[in-house]
């Protein structure tokens, strides 16, 4: 798929730098790559950055970065698709018994329904920041 460095940058958040692609063969690579994952069974929200040419790789990272959060928000969105005639707390459950365990991210952000997925820890500062683990108990 990529030649290219591959680094970790935080707990389960890696990072590829490659050089010298053209964008076409960029996008397939990427498709490629969470098509393959998704095959073994590994979700992954992603966020990707392509320019021609860039001086800085904060620039790249960040752009990345952001999209990557507005692909989790958007994996949540899409519970509210899956489970539309559930509350926010049976979506996590039904969620959580398919997959085992799941973590929520900006659980305080609006979704398409304009309500927020939950309201708990309503404190926090940065909805960007906040995340529930959630495992599954069949109890």
């Amino acid at each position: 798929m990529f030649i290219g460095d591959t680094y970790r940058i935080g707990g389960d958040e890696f990072v590829v730098i490659t050089t010298h692609i053209k964008k076409d063969i960029f996008e397939q690579n990427v498709q490629e790559a969470i098509e393959k994952l998704t095959a073994n069974g590994i979700s992954v929200s992603f966020g990707t950055s392509w320019e021609q040419s860039s001086n800085t790789i904060e620039k790249q990272l960040s752009i990345a970065d952001h999209l990557m959060y507005k692909n989790k928000l958007l994996y949540y969105k899409e519970l509210e698709k899956m489970y539309p005639n559930m509350t926010s707390k049976e979506r996590e459950n039904a969620i959580t018994k398919d997959k085992g365990a799941v973590f929520i991210m900006q659980i305080g952000v609006p979704l398409a329904n304009n309500l927020p997925h939950d309201g708990r820890a309503a404190d926090y500062d940065d909805w960007a920041l906040n995340g529930d683990l959630l495992f599954y108990n069949s109890n």
